[in-house]
């Protein structure tokens, strides 16, 4: 329901289905009649309520977080706003087991949030069970206050979002690495990390092997850069349908191999994400590449993408892949290593113009 409709919370509380709603949606709510329509009205069964707001007066949503008719809330998503004291001292705060939000401090009307309110939030707020988090690069310092402070220790699942990847890439998983310290989250069981350009945030956490679930999404036209150790050290990780790997060894192509029955398209990296010309040879062989693209999990994938060293050949690659048989659902291929004209013509044969030439 959209917020800024003449009266659009009249509407809502009188509706005949209002009484029976368990979850509920209000975009661009920023007027104070939709707020108060829900902490007044008959919703006493809400069990879920997401809030999406950009620039409402702070003090127009108490009424919605001292609400006494929303006494079985358990679930709170203040999508696009930083939460603040008047959130932190209500009796809502100490319900909701499953939260959602920023830590933008743009997103709170302008209002920059302190290390104070932070403070405040993280000591009056009930510790959560679920959590998905909303995070900005400019705003490193709330993560370390969130995983001293204690606050994170009853986190079973958590989401970690950005729209800033594309810009902020770097700092953004510098930024999310500062929660993943010794001993911090000791119950996380899923984790889902969006717009992330590698998983080296998780390096110095100890949690990886305990993880019962690990969702990675790329953002926009940042692919996903999943380092091949990560993965082992999380053996019941999730890949996107478009994953990026960094592989070094044959081990690592073993790992990887295990990990595609929910992969189509596939960007392997020998080295790293972002691997510079110097940077030295690896050690995958002829045999370990041959036992990844004949895995059965990899016959599922409908688009691979390999990006080799400049001085590793890609024979070993394209040799099998100008055989049908290998990959057989293979629609597009692009090799980015150095092949002979021999190599070259029999993918030419077999993918025609959906095979791309080296240094495309």
């Amino acid at each position: 329901m959209n917020g800024r409709s003449f009266g659009a919370g009249r509407v809502l509380a009188e509706a005949p289905f209002a009484p029976g709603l368990r979850h509920l949606q209000v975009a661009n709510g920023t007027q104070s009649d939709m707020h108060r329509a829900v902490a007044d009205g008959p919703f006493r069964s809400l069990r879920s309520l997401n809030v999406w707001t950009n620039g409402s007066l702070r003090e127009s949503w108490w009424p919605l977080y001292a609400s006494p008719n929303l006494v079985n809330l358990r679930s709170l998503s203040l999508s696009g706003r930083a939460p603040d004291v008047y959130y932190a001292t209500s009796p809502l705060a100490r319900r909701v087991r499953k939260l959602s939000l920023s830590i933008h401090d743009d997103y709170s009307g302008g209002e920059p949030q302190s290390a104070a309110t932070w403070a405040t939030f993280f000591r009056r707020v009930r510790p959560p069970d679920s959590l998905t988090i909303w995070y900005g690069s400019e705003t490193t310092g709330v993560l370390d206050q969130m995983r001293l402070s204690g606050w994170l220790r009853n986190v079973y699942e958590l989401t970690i979002n950005s729209d800033e990847i594309s810009e902020y890439g770097g700092a953004y998983a510098a930024g999310v690495g500062r929660l993943f310290r010794p001993d911090s989250l000791p119950r996380l069981a899923r984790l889902t990390l969006t717009g992330m350009d590698s998983l080296d945030a998780l390096t110095a956490w100890d949690g990886p092997g305990r993880l019962e679930e690990l969702l990675l999404f790329g953002s926009g036209s940042v692919r996903l850069g999943v380092r091949a150790g990560t993965l082992a050290a999380a053996p019941n990780v999730v890949l996107d349908r478009r994953s990026s790997v960094a592989v070094a060894s044959d081990a690592d192509l073993d790992v990887v191999a295990g990990r595609l029955a929910t992969v189509r398209e596939l960007y392997l990296t020998e080295g790293g994400p972002n691997l510079p010309e110097s940077a030295p040879a690896t050690s995958m062989t002829p045999a370990g590449v041959a036992r990844f693209l004949t895995s059965p999990r990899a016959a599922h994938l409908l688009a691979l993408d390999v990006h080799l060293h400049q001085d590793s050949p890609g024979g070993p690659w394209a040799r099998l892949l100008a055989d049908p048989a290998v990959m057989p659902a293979l629609r597009r291929l692009w090799i980015n290593a150095p092949l002979t004209p021999a190599e070259q013509e029999g993918l030419n044969r077999r993918f025609g113009a959906a095979f791309a030439e080296p240094n495309h």
